[in-house]
């Protein structure tokens, strides 16, 4: 009787009542339709069963939906979406990035690069040594290189001394080690530093902000008597390895911090080595 109504079952019946079957494996579609199929020997589901999976398969529809949705929302074409990544720094910006691949193509957006430029703004100067392979290069790529940059380590510092008094200019050489001391935000840091000659010794503090450099140097003699201050002014490579820049010494003054000018010159200088000084002698 059962097999004349149900045809032959391949499935478990629970006490008799064929209503418990449990059936063989079948599409979505077959398990949906009340219907028996001719081309499969699965029981019929109970219409409360075949309810449960139609509701399912709304639920999926509705959160593919609401997914969609979301996505629509993070996209530069949303006003909103724009005015609130525009409140973001450049560490938020590059953990979004990070989250998926959607937002990562959000972030490379040229739409973005404008937020990215605002984050070092005037504080990228474009040298001689930087305009072939660099000259293409966008505000996001710009903004990581000037945040890998470090001006710790040794270098070989030249450059011409012109004496105001006398105009007369004579050139100059010296090595120098510079030690970063603080990181201050992504592309902004603190340094020290030092340099060593026969007749005077330099002790260096400064700021670099972007690839642009400035710090003072006081010079002592022999017995480490503060004689004269050097104020200095350079830009940075983006490849970090070069810098360039101008300086102006003064003597220390009774009346006020510095005295004027009593000579300027330019200065070049090549890293040597990365990292911090040794202390061995």
């Amino acid at each position: 009787m059962l097999e004349q109504q149900y045809g032959t079952p391949s499935a478990h019946i629970v006490n008799g009542d064929p209503r418990t079957a449990i059936p063989d494996p079948c599409s979505l579609s077959q398990l949906t339709s009340e219907e028996p199929s001719s081309s499969t020997n699965c029981i019929p589901l109970p219409a409360r069963v075949v309810r449960r999976v139609g509701a399912t398969g709304r639920e999926v529809t509705a959160k593919q939906r609401e997914a969609c949705g979301l996505l629509a929302l993070f996209s530069l074409d949303n006003g909103v979406c724009f005015a609130a990544i525009k409140r973001l720094g450049p560490v938020e910006l590059s953990a979004l990035s990070n989250l998926s691949r959607h937002f990562r193509r959000l972030m490379d957006d040229p739409t973005i690069d404008p937020i990215w430029a605002r984050f070092y703004g005037h504080n990228f100067h474009m040298t001689d040594q930087d305009a072939c392979e660099y000259i293409n290069l966008r505000p996001k790529q710009i903004f990581s290189r000037l945040a890998s940059l470090s001006i710790s380590g040794k270098w070989h510092v030249t450059g011409r001394v012109t004496q105001m008094e006398q105009e007369v200019e004579n050139a100059y050489g010296y090595i120098q080690f510079f030690t970063e001391r603080e990181r201050l935000s992504p592309i902004e840091s603190s340094f020290e530093g030092e340099v060593e000659d026969d007749e005077s010794a330099f002790t260096v503090e400064g700021k670099m902000v972007g690839n642009s450099v400035v710090m003072y140097e006081t010079i002592t003699n022999q017995s480490n008597v503060p004689i004269a201050v050097n104020i200095c002014s350079g830009v940075l490579s983006l490849q970090g390895r070069f810098m360039s820049g101008v300086w102006t010494q003064h003597n220390p003054h009774n009346t006020r911090v510095l005295s004027g000018t009593i000579s300027s010159g330019i200065f070049e200088a090549t890293k040597l080595e990365d990292g911090k000084r040794s202390k061995a002698r």
